[in-house]
């Protein structure tokens, strides 16, 4: 499988040096999902928003950007959430959406109730909460 987009949701880029290594053909894009939790003056332990899910969906829905490789800081939360939403936003039920979820991902209620909101938003096309 050749990839041609990486999506990255981290703090910070991936340095470039890496980046150059990986050729010319490939898509970068950088998602700083974790300043998420920076700008909050309160904790949160959803280190993403709908607008940054709904930004890595238009990527992973561009056909020209498939196949597509997401990740995030330790390869779970982040990238299981959007995996997650990207399926609701296919069709899948939310009930099935999170049993994928929490078979990858080690879960916590906020993220469920992340998915709840998503997929009652999806529904409505509401995604200013």
């Amino acid at each position: 499988m050749k990839l041609k987009t990486i999506v990255s949701v981290t703090p910070d880029p991936l340095p470039l040096s890496f980046l150059t290594k990986l050729g010319s053909d490939l898509n970068y894009i950088h998602i700083a999902g974790e300043e998420e939790q920076k700008k909050s003056k309160k904790k949160k332990s959803i280190p993403i928003n709908f607008e940054i899910v709904n930004h890595a969906l238009a990527i992973l829905n561009n056909s020209d950007m498939q196949p597509v490789f997401v990740h995030c800081l330790n390869g779970k939360q982040a990238t299981s959430l959007i995996i997650a939403c990207y399926r609701i936003s296919h069709g899948w039920s939310l009930r099935s959406a999170l049993a994928e979820y929490t078979r990858f991902s080690d879960y916590a209620r906020p993220d469920i109730a992340f998915l709840e909101n998503y997929h009652d938003c999806s529904r409505t096309g509401n995604f200013h909460l």
